[in-house]
């Protein structure tokens, strides 16, 4: 749901994206650190939860300054969809 209401808030998507239902197996997930490795940047959206942000400082221990968090986007919102949900209200 998350990327569709990113889709809804920002419209046309101009790069490569991946859609995780979990975050459990970013460290192992073979797709995810290729992509990861090919890329100049990578913006994570994730949940603002204590999960979410233990996963952003790990990602970015790993890759540094490429790996960008933009949970600022929907700040005082648990993710981009209920931010999204909270403007149409």
């Amino acid at each position: 749901m998350d990327f569709l209401s990113y889709i809804q808030l920002y419209g046309k998507i101009e790069y490569n994206v991946i859609v995780l239902n979990n975050i459990v197996n970013t460290k192992r997930n073979e797709h995810f650190i290729k992509i990861i490795n090919s890329s100049d940047k990578v913006y994570l959206l994730l949940d603002n939860d204590a999960d979410g942000e233990k996963t952003v400082k790990n990602l970015q221990l790993l890759y540094g300054d490429k790996i960008i968090d933009k949970s600022s986007l929907y700040k005082g919102y648990n993710d981009l969809n209920d931010y999204l949900k909270s403007k149409n209200e």
